[in-house]
């Protein structure tokens, strides 16, 4: 048998690490909760209207840049 040369072990690809793993079971459970196999929570979240952030600034005398 011939042995890896390190071109070989450099051509493989890496090991997962946990984002990947997490993406990867995120993206398996999106694709059940789409075939109606798992029902996944729901969450609501109330979005504040429109906000005049021009009358803002104007009002506290900075502009964009002077944060």
């Amino acid at each position: 048998m011939a042995k890896k040369t390190d071109e070989a072990k450099s051509a493989r690809k890496p090991g997962m690490n946990r984002v990947s793993r997490g993406v990867i079971a995120g993206l398996k459970q999106a694709i059940a909760h789409a075939r109606g196999e798992i029902s996944l929570p729901a969450r609501y979240y109330d979005v504040p209207g429109p906000v005049d952030v021009k009358a803002i600034r104007a009002k506290s005398g900075l502009s964009q840049s002077e944060r």
